[in-house]
């Protein structure tokens, strides 16, 4: 969606999660987001087993290269990331498999993300809580914005 010249635009979207029999185990609320230049901030959380997964879009119109750097709870620098986020799409990361960056399970932090490229990133933590019973099913989700 593109608002016309002096417009905005509102919007939010739905996430539901399938468990394989079709029902829905699970649905969250994804709100619109402005795009950003320079540093986003997030926070991710490990403990129950939290899952965090870091969902980036390329508004934009070139390819662009953004860094993501996960920090620990004391800001002390766990790793760092390249990513190429290709124009007019978005990635997926699950920050504990993705990146090869080793985030400890129980624990909590800062996800930085930045890109100087040009102001057409958006992006949010989506935290996914998997059933104790089958893994595969999502119980909850709780997008969290980078700002």
């Amino acid at each position: 969606l593109v608002p016309e010249p002096g417009k905005n635009i509102i919007a939010n979207g739905r996430v539901y999660y399938q468990e394989s029999n079709g029902s829905i185990s699970s649905v969250g609320l994804e709100e619109s987001r402005e795009v950003v230049r320079g540093e986003l901030h997030s926070e991710y959380n490990t403990f129950i087993n939290n899952m965090n997964w870091c969902r980036i879009f390329n508004l934009g119109t070139a390819n662009v290269t953004v860094n993501i750097e996960i920090l620990s709870n004391n800001g002390s620098s766990l790793g760092n990331a390249n990513v190429v986020v290709n124009a007019g799409s978005g990635t997926d990361l699950e920050l504990s498999n993705s990146l090869g960056i080793p985030v400890p399970i129980n624990s909590y932090g800062l996800v930085r993300i930045t890109s100087n490229d040009n102001p057409s990133i958006v992006a949010h933590l989506l935290r996914l809580k998997a059933s104790s019973l089958n893994p595969s099913v999502i119980n909850s989700s709780n997008p969290i914005s980078f700002r």
